[in-house]
C-alpha cells in the first residue's frame, strides 16, 4: 500500500508502530494488530485528510452509512431512523477545530476513488481519545478499513492510553466490533 501514514506502508517502518504499540500492549497493540491483519485483506486503500472538495461526496457517504446502521434498527426514534446529515453538519466534519484539545484528527479511506470510510477523533483530557465519528461505506465494510482508519486515528495520539466512544445500545453489531 501506498501512502503517508506508517500503518499504510510494508517494511522498516511498521516496526516504529508496532513498537509504540509494545509500550502500552494492553492500550493500543490489540487494535494496531487488527489493522494489520486487515492490511493483508485489502488493497489499493489509502488513509488521507479531508479537503473541503471532498464535502460532496463525504456527506454522501455519511448518508448511505447512517442509514444502513440505523435506518431499520429497532428500538431507534423515527427521528434519528431519517436523520441525515446537513451540508453544515458534513462541513463541522471535515472542519471543526476542538479548542481544547487542538485540531483533532479526520481521516478518509478512499478505495476504488471513492471514500469508503470516515474517522474523526481528539484528544481531550490528555491521554484520552474522543472517537467522534466512526463511519465505513456498507458498500466497504468487512474489508479492514474500519480497522485501518482506527488504528490511524489512534496512531495519532502517541500519548494516548484509553478511547471514549458512545455508540447507541440498539446498535449491538458497532458494539460487538468496538
Amino acid at each position: 500500500l501506498v501512502g503517508a501514514h506508517p500503518l499504510q506502508r510494508r517494511g522498516p517502518d511498521r516496526r516504529i508502530v508496532l513498537r509504540r504499540a509494545w509500550e502500552q500492549p494492553d492500550k493500543v497493540a490489540p487494535i494496531l494488530m487488527r489493522a494489520l491483519e486487515a492490511m493483508s485483506k485489502i488493497a489499493d486503500v489509502k488513509i488521507r485528510r479531508p479537503r473541503l472538495r471532498d464535502l460532496l461526496a463525504l456527506r454522501s457517504m455519511l448518508n448511505v452509512s447512517w442509514g444502513a446502521a440505523y435506518g431499520r434498527m429497532e428500538g431507534i426514534s423515527a427521528d434519528i431512523q431519517t436523520a441525515r446529515f446537513s451540508w453544515l453538519e458534513t462541513l463541522i466534519a471535515i472542519q471543526l477545530r476542538d479548542e481544547t484539545a487542538g485540531h483533532g484528527t479526520r481521516l478518509f479511506a478512499i478505495a476504488d476513488n471513492r471514500i469508503a470510510g470516515f474517522v474523526q477523533s481528539s484528544q481531550h483530557p490528555k491521554g484520552q481519545i474522543n472517537l467522534w465519528m466512526l463511519y465505513i461505506d456498507p458498500a466497504f465494510q468487512g474489508r479492514g478499513i474500519g480497522s485501518l482508519l482506527l488504528a490511524a486515528a489512534v496512531e495519532s495520539y502517541t500519548d494516548a492510553n484509553r478511547i471514549r466512544l458512545e455508540v447507541l445500545q440498539p446498535n449491538t453489531k458497532a458494539i460487538e466490533w468496538y
